[in-house]
């Protein structure tokens, strides 16, 4: 027996509770950390996943595993997941491709920002990142276009994992260590009775002490279900597969022209082959309106081809001459107004935590996630990454 905690803010307590059993609902890469950390410390916990492990937005991702923010407390995730992929790596394929990542900065402001992400990062043990300068950054990807940006932040061991694969992985160390993942699993409905869930599936019925939402883009329909709200806005993003007219000789490091909160809508480019590119535009905002994640178009717009097709021209142009588009596809990113995801307990009923709103970073975000529901369940509060307070409902 596990002796877990309930917080409760109407009555400003907190009180311990003997408990093993833990619900999560949805298996993607969030929901398989989180089982990944909580059996290993001895809590009953049962992944139940409405399709296949991975089949919904994690999936569909681009991968990207990478610590090279301006905000501190994504880099205290960032890091603590980065080195949970590393050890990983040693133990299953997951497909990690270390190509490097780099962030372009293009003002004095966006220096200096990458500068203190650097100095945080070697606080944390990170001690290859570092600002690039204009011509360093040029030698490192000469397909770029340089005249106007003023640095980049780097880091040479950074890069990206097959986003099926790392899922999978995480599912199968959890059920190593005494962990249930269930697929083909609907929740129907939920009701608390006697301080337990009572929960209706498509394959049969479920009790747990605490359920947690890691549905991701299902996020506010599990809510519902649980009898609570939820501000999750599934944002439709594209990626598509580039081809190039003239293979490169190099390894083009994973490029992103985004910085948040400072542009929009930014392209990334991501090395796959020679002659070939995953591509697409990335933002964390609330752009679109909300997508069904039961029924949304999964493959690209002509107006999103032909954006994507002006930036890659704009500030990849050694890329763009001859350049064709393959296949195209979009999934949902679980996106919040606050740009930031929820993770705690939520504190209007009993034996609920969310792990929700990791916009297009919940591959990245796994790990971490995974420990910080850990920690709220064992210690009720985020003792593995202490800055991520902040991101309790």
């Amino acid at each position: 027996m596990v002796t877990l905690w309930f917080t409760r803010r109407r009555r400003a307590t907190s009180y311990a509770v003997t408990m093993t059993r833990v619900i999560v609902i949805g298996g993607g890469i969030i929901g398989c950390c989180i089982a990944d950390a909580l059996a290993p410390a001895g809590i009953d916990v049962e992944v139940l996943e409405r399709d296949q492990l991975a089949a919904g937005s994690s999936g569909l991702a681009v991968g990207v595993v990478e610590s090279q923010y301006t905000d501190s407390l994504w880099i205290d995730l960032r890091v603590f997941a980065r080195r949970a992929f590393d050890q990983l790596a040693t133990e299953a394929e997951i497909g990690f491709v270390r190509s490097g990542y780099a962030r372009l900065g293009y003002s004095d402001d966006d220096i200096a920002l990458f500068a203190a992400s650097v100095e945080h990062q070697r606080s944390l043990g990170v001690e290859d990142a570092r600002v690039l300068a204009v011509d360093e950054l040029a030698a490192l990807a000469p397909a770029l276009r340089v005249d106007d940006v003023r640095g980049a932040l780097w880091c040479p061991s950074d890069g990206y994992v097959d986003p099926h694969q790392a899922t999978l992985a995480f599912g199968e160390r959890a059920v190593a260590a005494g962990a249930r993942l269930t697929t083909r699993c609907v929740v129907t409905a939920a009701e608390r009775r006697d301080g337990v869930w009572q929960l209706a599936t498509s394959d049969g019925p479920r009790s747990a002490d605490v359920v947690v939402n890691a549905a991701g883009p299902w996020a506010a329909h599990v809510a519902a279900l649980l009898g609570l709200s939820c501000d999750v806005s599934p944002q439709r993003r594209s990626a598509t597969q580039v081809h190039l007219a003239t293979p490169l000789d190099y390894v083009h490091p994973f490029t992103m022209n985004y910085i948040p909160g400072v542009n929009r809508l930014g392209a990334y480019v991501r090395y796959e082959a020679a002659n070939r590119l995953i591509c697409g535009l990335h933002s964390e905002e609330l752009l679109d309106p909300d997508s069904d994640p039961d029924d949304y178009p999964r493959g690209v717009t002509q107006d999103w081809q032909e954006e994507l097709a002006e930036q890659l021209a704009l500030r990849f142009p050694g890329l763009a001459d001859g350049m064709s588009f393959g296949e195209g596809w979009s999934g949902l990113y679980p996106c919040r107004p606050s740009l930031e995801p929820s993770i705690g307990w939520r504190r209007e009923t009993e034996g609920v935590i969310d792990a929700v709103g990791f916009g297009g970073g919940g591959i990245q975000s796994g790990p971490a996630a995974g420990a910080l529901v850990r920690d709220w369940l064992l210690h009720d509060e985020p003792r593995t990454i202490p800055s991520a307070a902040r991101l309790a409902p």
